[in-house]
């Protein structure tokens, strides 16, 4: 070989290098950019969503807990409130987290579950305890979401799919021995 085509070699080596580190850059920028086009639709209703989910959830299990009817219309109320405004932000939310709204929306109905099943005891601390592993579920996912700025993942929808069932399977249970 000559010291031309080697040249010539080192050129085209050269340029291709270039050409790949150009292509990777872009598509770089181009993910950041995404994630940060994620990241700020979410900032806006991030903290309101982690507010009415832990007060949706703390609610049921305060108004499981309440025995004076004050104290069961009190908290009653404010578990209107909480339910009412995850409701609200679920409808805003379902595109940014796409898969989540099912299990969104049946978080939101656990107060009334809950106080529904307040007379068999036990049913309702599986209902509760079902609803808190959601709401979990439910709050280390936005979390991720929102500071990894990307949607769910499939196997995140999976979990929350397979919590929310438990949740309802929970409810069904207590309304099929109700019916009993």
């Amino acid at each position: 070989m000559t010291i031309q085509e080697v040249t010539l070699i080192a050129a085209l080596i050269a340029a291709a290098v270039s050409i790949l580190s150009l292509m990777t850059n872009v598509l770089s920028q181009h993910s950041a950019e995404l994630r940060k086009a994620h990241r700020e639709t979410l900032e806006h209703y991030i903290h309101d969503l982690g507010d009415s989910l832990h007060s949706t959830i703390a609610t049921s299990n305060i108004l499981l807990k309440a025995q004076t009817d004050p104290a069961i219309q009190n908290w009653r109320a404010k578990a209107e409130t909480a339910k009412t405004k995850l409701k609200e932000l679920r409808t805003k939310l379902r595109y940014p987290l796409w898969g989540l709204d099912k299990g969104l929306k049946t978080i939101s109905r656990l107060p009334d579950w809950v106080e529904h099943a307040r007379s068999a005891p036990e049913h309702a601390q599986t209902i509760l305890k079902a609803g808190e592993s959601l709401g979990h579920s439910l709050d280390s996912t936005i979390r991720k979401c929102y500071m990894l700025g990307r949607p769910p993942r499939m196997d995140e929808r999976i979990v929350i799919n397979y919590k929310r069932s438990q949740l309802e399977k929970a409810y069904l249970a207590f309304q099929s021995r109700e019916r009993s």
